[in-house]
């Protein structure tokens, strides 16, 4: 699956994103669980502000909370 240039970029942004925030939030804690915790979050806020049809094409699972 090919995503188009805006969305991969976007993509790319929320990634670095997380992995900046990850540790200030969980610090010692982080792990990849965290990073997909706090991309679906950014995604789903994002998702909210601005329709994306990247974003309608995707089904965004919640996971169980542990």
């Amino acid at each position: 699956m090919t995503i188009p240039g805006k969305s991969a970029y976007l993509v790319l942004q929320i990634l670095n994103t997380v992995k900046t925030e990850r540790k200030k939030i969980w610090g010692a804690e982080a792990s990849d669980e965290h990073d997909a915790e706090l991309a679906r979050h950014l995604l789903q806020a994002l998702a909210c502000k601005r329709p994306n049809p990247f974003l309608k094409t995707q089904e965004i699972k919640k996971e169980p909370a542990h």
